[in-house]
């Protein structure tokens, strides 16, 4: 499930949609393959078969500073042996950060976040 910490953090992803719409397919598939990415990231293997995705992973994600970009945290719900519902707990925290012309990865403004890689290619990656 994907939810939303607030109104700024469900309107910035609309812009980041409108954003890779018009830049794109290939900018499109960036950002749906790393929300698709997040939204899984809590998924076992054990789980085949069954709905646990949505159920029981939650991907929250909230407003960041940077430009197009987006902060993330990542919960499991933690189930008892009984199968009675228990507390969610988070797993991960990070950002889905922007980058293209005019935002590189190298630590300057205005995205402030560095990459791997130097290259200039248009899309999302995640930071943690």
């Amino acid at each position: 499930m994907i939810v939303f910490s607030s109104t700024e953090a469900r309107v910035r992803l609309v812009e980041m949609f409108e954003h890779a719409t018009n830049a794109g397919p290939s900018v499109l598939a960036s950002l749906l393959n790393r929300l698709e990415f997040l939204r899984t990231y809590g998924y076992v293997e054990r789980d085949v078969g069954r709905n646990v995705i949505e159920e029981n992973v939650r991907l929250t994600l909230s407003h960041d500073f940077a430009d197009l970009s987006l902060g993330f945290s990542i919960s499991r719900r933690r189930i008892t042996s009984d199968g009675t519902d228990a507390e969610w707990y988070d797993v991960i925290h990070g950002g889905l950060i922007y980058s293209g012309p005019g935002r590189p990865l190298d630590g300057s403004a205005p995205q402030l976040t560095v990459g791997l890689s130097n290259d200039s290619v248009e899309g999302w990656s995640v930071h943690t």
